[in-house]
């Protein structure tokens, strides 16, 4: 499972904002491992992360086209989404995260995975209404659940995730 620290970041150890694998959860705790290992394996309180519950593979290599249609897909069909930064990295990848009220979405043109993908701490499928309506069009069908019109979809999730 993956976390991001939303603690104070410590020297030598975590880091406010970056995104970690909790290897095990203790009485609650989390024990989390990063790329570079960092210093110390310590445990962390929940209450330091927000989960990424859900992971959306999109395509299985690469592909910038099909990201940026990922990116257009989510402004479109998702309301009150606040679009960050993009971030571009050494490798090529590119990361487009945005935040839905205090929840934080990601697309990922990964090219250490070799996909593009999405980590989320919502499930995305309330905010496609049919079956045809796709991330990116054969790519990814995140209607697998119910189906509901738009301001229902507005409303419930304002409902659970608003503060």
């Amino acid at each position: 499972m993956k976390a991001k620290y939303i603690g104070e970041s410590r020297p030598m150890s975590v880091t406010n904002g970056y995104v970690y694998y909790v290897k095990e959860i203790d009485k609650g705790w989390y024990r989390i491992t990063s790329d570079p290992p960092i210093a110390d394996e310590v445990m962390f309180p929940p209450e330091c992360f927000e989960l990424y519950k859900y992971e959306y593979m999109i395509c299985t290599v690469v592909d910038e086209d099909i990201y940026y249609k990922q990116c257009a897909a989510l402004e479109k069909h998702i309301p009150e989404l606040q679009k960050l930064d993009e971030l571009h990295d050494v490798d090529n990848s590119r990361l487009q995260e945005y935040l839905y009220y205090d929840k934080t979405i990601r697309v990922l043109n990964d090219y250490q995975l070799n996909a593009v993908h999405i980590e989320s701490a919502i499930p995305l499928e309330p905010f496609f209404e049919n079956r045809d309506d796709k991330l990116d069009e054969g790519m990814a069908d995140l209607n697998a659940g119910r189906v509901m019109p738009s301001n229902q979809v507005r409303e419930e999730m304002q409902r659970k995730y608003k503060k």
